[in-house]
């Protein structure tokens, strides 16, 4: 069973049903004995609903919004559509989860572009502090936005003035709930979040009679979770798209060499942070300018450079550091998503990435401003 535009032919299903168990031949869509909605196929009874009711004077209605309700006989909503995603975000939908009710509501793509049976991709709501949108790849992050959702922050990163002039966007946020939903503007055209099967978030326009993409997410490969791998370097402008970070190479010469970038690069050289002894120099920060700064990164309150360099320095687990406008962040461990932004991006930052002094010679072979501290 499938709710679909009415005048649209090209990608019109906008929700699905049964998408795990599909019709063979003609079924009936109707309200059974007991008061449930259900597929009739033959003698096989697919159960769209399995509510305990007291009396069967309900009725279902689809409104224009797209959302199929199931009332009783008080108007009262016993089940709706909204309530169970497929692919496509709707206005009056929501992205997020309702744990007081066990609810939530993700979006899951086409396993095709031919086969509506759940696919690879998942939308939904990181149910961490940052409530930030990630797009998953089985249980792994294919995607997520960079920013936490905030009254001037654009959760889609879609251009502001696309995003002010067609959605009104509404975060609720309490204790044991957060989901996303949205209204238009303007009712005048036909538009859709939508999730592919390549595990794209897709914003698209009905317009002189075909979808037309207005912004996508990930939109290029360096956008993608972790594609380089852990401590590399990302570049969208270059034709060879990533390089490990100075001071590392490949954890598997092999796998590098044939294509396979998944296990990211390790260091060349110990750090030598808490070795105690080992008589050699002490460790140092590498500049690396004009980047997008990595995932995963932790704010300390400091009043200049030299206190984020003594913080970094001090702390073993420490990576690198950044320090711009007087924001200082940290970060642990491996390097993920960093990029290198081409010299004409103006929104990128300086990142000092904490390195063995052993590994001072291979500064020469990299392209980039260099600051030794």
């Amino acid at each position: 069973m499938a709710i679909m535009y009415k005048n649209i032919l090209e990608d019109r299903v906008v929700w699905i049903e049964n998408r795990d168990y599909p019709v063979t031949a003609s079924a009936l869509f109707c309200i059974g004995n007991h008061g449930n909605l259900a597929i009739r196929q033959g003698g096989i009874i697919y159960m769209v609903t399995d509510l305990q009711l007291t009396n069967a004077n309900v009725s279902a209605t689809l409104l224009d919004s797209g959302n199929l309700v199931f009332r009783d006989e008080n108007s009262s909503m016993l089940w709706q559509s909204f309530d169970f995603p497929f692919d496509t975000f709707l206005p009056g939908m929501k992205l997020g989860y309702d744990r007081r009710i066990g609810k939530t509501w993700s979006y899951v793509s086409w396993r095709s572009s031919n086969d509506l049976s759940p696919g690879n991709f998942t939308l939904q709501l990181d149910p961490g502090p940052e409530k930030q949108i990630v797009i998953l790849n089985g249980d792994e992050i294919y995607w997520r936005s960079t920013r936490p959702w905030g009254d001037d922050s654009n959760l889609f990163e879609f251009p502001p003035e696309s995003r002010m002039n067609m959605y009104n966007f509404t975060f609720v946020s309490e204790s044991d709930t957060a989901y996303l939903t949205y209204t238009f503007y303007r009712n005048d055209t036909i538009r859709r979040f939508m999730l592919n099967a390549t595990g794209q978030l897709r914003q698209v326009l009905w317009l002189e009679n075909e979808w037309s993409l207005l912004n996508s997410q990930p939109r290029q490969p360096c956008d993608v979770y972790a594609y380089c791998g852990a401590n590399s370097s990302c570049s969208n402008a270059l034709s060879q798209f990533f390089s490990c970070l100075p001071g590392f190479e490949p954890s598997s010469a092999e796998l590098w060499s044939n294509g396979d970038f998944k296990d990211g690069c390790s260091r060349k050289n110990d750090l030598q942070c808490g070795m105690e002894g080992l008589g050699s120099a002490e460790d140092v920060f590498h500049e690396l300018s004009n980047v997008k700064l990595p995932e995963n990164q932790l704010t300390v309150e400091v009043q200049s450079t030299g206190e984020c360099r003594s913080a970094c320095w001090s702390n073993c687990s420490c990576s690198g550091f950044s320090y711009t406008d007087g924001n200082f962040s940290t970060w642990n461990g491996d390097l993920i998503n960093l990029q290198q932004l081409p010299a004409d991006e103006i929104s990128g930052t300086n990142f000092y990435l904490k390195l063995a002094a052993s590994d001072l010679g291979t500064y020469s072979k990299i392209n980039c401003n260099i600051s030794i501290w």
